[in-house]
Parts: structure tokens; C-alpha cells; sequence
């Protein structure tokens, strides 16, 4: 016990001073990480979170039956995937099995009380402290907007294809259901961007309730066309996790209907598609949301809830037109029409232990026959686990491999 202690002591102080010195990085940043490689020395000593027996499911409470399930997810889990996830249950706190996802004859919020929530559940975005932990941080060459009524939070555009024949750009658009997030998660590629040449610009959009998807979607092309108009741009790349997967899809649904005559430059410019644990059902109303002991980190119970409460992203009581804009209810032929304008094809990364698990499956189904579709799906029970720059570098490695191949074919 005392080497196992002495042991993480030494990996705090090390973590502490490579942080600091070597990759530079603010005090949150290095915090978590080092509480992250104190988890995996413990899973690698013999002290892990998964245990070897389960109790009998019978006559059980909630949090004996969430138990059950949360050992059932750590089965064929990795040290580090289950140093992860110790990670993020000591940050955000245990899974609650207490109140249903979806939220049964509550009185809805009024459009003031939906602001504020709105507001409150931007500031508390989850996603952005593992961003923290990206890099190595660039400073942006440009801080476009591309904001319909204009914002002080910018775009970020890197120039990295600086002196190359070949001019690759890269959109990003970040996830949060469409009511968080920010430009800067784009950090989270900035490494193999750079290291490629590519150009990249991260998308800061206008979120719910200020604006509709649709309002996105045209805030999204604004950018688009500031590549190919503005810098030249004839390969370009949409890329995005979660709610930024699906804007991927809206803004080659939008790109699919212009005129191939008169808007050849627009048309040829898009080649491929990247989604990262793509958004499809906004309605939320699959067997994984309805599951109140789904073990997903990061859309926990709580947050569907607070997502459907608020009318979250397309407004209450708007069921036809969330089914519209969500790839889930989306028929072939329109799929095939988004191929069209994909040459390159689509690259679809998720995992098998994630909430949209289930949507995103059927959505591949509907693509099967499609070429240039490639899927790589993991096992971890986090959506998005592409955030995890530095915790998962195997999974970092496979992603950025299948990315690459996309754009090389």
C-alpha cells in the first residue's frame, strides 16, 4: 500500500510539472489530467471500479439496479476507458436513477423561464474542461463572424496549410444540443490539423432559444462560403460531435438543393462529411432516452430532461418539424441526395455504449448501399468520447486514422 501511495504521489508531481513546463497548459487542465493518470495507476494496480460478481435482479431499488447496469458497461472496458470514466463520475458526480429521462406531466416552462434555463445550461456545459486538455493551442490567424445579428464570441480560423499546393480546410461545428458548447471546442482537432496542414475553422453559431436549427444551418453556410469566396477553399471538410454531427448533415442537405449551375463553386468545394457521435433523433424519444439506468457519462438522465423541458433545440410542442430536421426520420432518397454532394463519402465514429447508439444505427441502415461510408465504433459508455484528446490516445489515434483516410481516398 505504501509503494501504491508513494506511486501516486510521484505521478501528481510528475503530471504537474510536464503540464506546466512542457505543454503549457492552465491549472484546470493539469488538475484533471493528473487526476486522470491517478485513476489509471489505480486501475492498473488491481483497485478498479469493476467488480467480479453482480447481485441477483430481484426485489431491487433504483440504485441497486443502476449498480447492475453500471458493472454490465464496464465488461470489455480498457484501464484507461475505465480510468476515464472514473474521472468524470468524481467531476460530475454518480449517475442519478431517480426521475425518468423524459419528463411525464410537468407544466411547461414559459418563453422567459426557457432563457434563463437556456442560459444556465450553457454555462454549465460539460464538454468544454476536456477540451482543456487539446492543444497544443494555436493562436487563431483570423476571429471571423459568421453570426446572423452579430456576437462577441467569434469564429476561430487557423492558416495551416501555409505554402501547400494542395489546400485542405476543415469546418468544425461543436456539439451541445444545439443550447451549448462554443468555437473553441475545435481545439479538440487543432493537433492533427496542424500536423497535416489543414486549415481549420471552428464555428461559433447562435444557440437555442435565440435561434432555430434552421437559423444555424444558414449561420453554418455563412462559413462555408467564407472559405471557398474569401480563401479560396475548393476541398473542404465539415466535421462535428453530437449536435455538431447533425448540423454536418443539415448543412449538406442545404448544399445538395443549390443549383450545381450556378452554384458549381459551393457544390464542388464540399467533399466529405466526419461525424463524431452524430445527433439524429431531437426528439429524443428512443428506447437508449427512455432508459432510466442508461450508464451514457455525459447525457445523463438530468440533461435529457432538462433538454425536453426546455423545448430543446426546436422549441415546445414543435414534434413534425423536430422529425423533419432529424436525420433518424430522414428517407432514403434524401440520404441519397446528401451523398451526392460527399464524393469523399462520410466517416461515422461512435460508440456502442452511448445513448445514441440506437439512433445512429438506424441511420446507418439507411445508408447500407451508399458508398464512401465507413463507421468506427467503440465500446466506452460516453457520447462523444472524441473529447478525450489525451485520456484515450488509442481511440484518439483510430479516430484520427479513419478521418484521414477519408480525406486521402
Amino acid at each position: 500500500m505504501s509503494l501504491l501511495i508513494g506511486g501516486i504521489v510521484l505521478s501528481l508531481i510528475v503530471a504537474l510539472v510536464i503540464g506546466k513546463f512542457v505543454f503549457k497548459r492552465g491549472i484546470l487542465a493539469m488538475i484533471t489530467l493528473t487526476l486522470y493518470h491517478v485513476f489509471l495507476l489505480l486501475e492498473n494496480s488491481g483497485f478498479s471500479i469493476r467488480k467480479s460478481s453482480l447481485k441477483r435482479e430481484e426485489n431491487l431499488s433504483n440504485d441497486e439496479k443502476g449498480a447492475i447496469e453500471r458493472q454490465k458497461a464496464l465488461e470489455g472496458l480498457d484501464n484507461r476507458e475505465l480510468a476515464t470514466l472514473r474521472l468524470v463520475d468524481l467531476i460530475f458526480g454518480s449517475l442519478k436513477y431517480s426521475l425518468p429521462p423524459l419528463p411525464a406531466n410537468q407544466k411547461p416552462y414559459t418563453a422567459e423561464q426557457i432563457v434563463e434555463n437556456c442560459r444556465i445550461l450553457k454555462n454549465r456545459s460539460s464538454d468544454a474542461i476536456f477540451a482543456l486538455n487539446a492543444g497544443p493551442f494555436h493562436q487563431p490567424d483570423e476571429r471571423p463572424d459568421f453570426t446572423l445579428k452579430g456576437s462577441s464570441v467569434k469564429s476561430l480560423y487557423f492558416n495551416f496549410s501555409k505554402n501547400q499546393k494542395r489546400k485542405i480546410a476543415i469546418l468544425h461545428f461543436h456539439g451541445g444540443a444545439y443550447v451549448s458548447g462554443v468555437s473553441d471546442l475545435c481545439y479538440i482537432h487543432e493537433r492533427w490539423c496542424s500536423e497535416n496542414s489543414f486549415d481549420l475553422l471552428g464555428l461559433e453559431y447562435t444557440t437555442y432559444p435565440q435561434s432555430t436549427v434552421e437559423q444555424i444551418t444558414e449561420e453554418a453556410f455563412r462559413a462555408f462560403k467564407w472559405l471557398v469566396d474569401v480563401k479560396g477553399h475548393s476541398e473542404i471538410y465539415v466535421i462535428g460531435e453530437s449536435a455538431g454531427g447533425n448540423l454536418c448533415w443539415q448543412i449538406a442537405d442545404k448544399i445538395s438543393q443549390l443549383n450545381p449551375s450556378t452554384d458549381a463553386n459551393y457544390v464542388n468545394a464540399l467533399k466529405g462529411a466526419i461525424l463524431l457521435s452524430p445527433w439524429c433523433d431531437m426528439e429524443m424519444d428512443t428506447p437508449p432516452s427512455r432508459d432510466l439506468f442508461h450508464q451514457d457519462r455525459l447525457i445523463r438522465n438530468e440533461k435529457i430532461r432538462e433538454w425536453k423541458l426546455n423545448g430543446v433545440p426546436c422549441g415546445l410542442g414543435q414534434q413534425e418539424k423536430t422529425q423533419i430536421l432529424s436525420p433518424y426520420h430522414w428517407n432514403r432518397e434524401k440520404w441519397q441526395r446528401i451523398a451526392s454532394v460527399l464524393p469523399k463519402g462520410m466517416f461515422i465514429s461512435y460508440t456502442s455504449g452511448e445513448r445514441l447508439n440506437y439512433e445512429i444505427g438506424s441511420v446507418l441502415e439507411k445508408l447500407k448501399g451508399i458508398d464512401n461510408v465507413n463507421v468506427l465504433v467503440e465500446k466506452i459508455p460516453f457520447h462523444v468520447f472524441h473529447i478525450f484528446v489525451d485520456y484515450l490516445p488509442d481511440h484518439y489515434k483510430r479516430t484520427v486514422n479513419g478521418i484521414l483516410n477519408l480525406i486521402r481516398l
